[in-house]
């Protein structure tokens, strides 16, 4: 097991310390990253039932909480009834 050395110790603190005070803000954005989301799955499944044929799209995932999202996260959808040869297209 590596050891930390005292100078990683504290620059793991400081950052601890500058994302909890930033929180705030991040949850602000976070929530608006969300809502922008939830518009794109939304277009997704009118997209996914319209041009494919899908009989149900469900979104799943962070998207869902927006204290769960991160700066890295990804539209989750669950889709029924996509034809196999689709796959790749849709």
């Amino acid at each position: 097991m590596t050891q930390l050395t005292e100078e990683r110790k504290q620059e793991i603190i400081t950052e601890v310390l500058a994302a909890r005070a930033n929180r705030e803000q991040f949850l602000l954005e976070m929530k608006q990253r969300q809502q922008v989301g939830l518009k794109i799955a939304q277009k997704c499944a009118s997209l996914l039932k319209d041009k494919y044929g899908v009989t149900k799209v469900v979104l799943f995932g962070s998207l869902l909480n927006y204290e769960e999202i991160t700066p890295h996260s990804d539209l989750d959808l669950a889709v029924w009834d996509l034809p196999e040869k689709d796959y790749f297209k849709a």
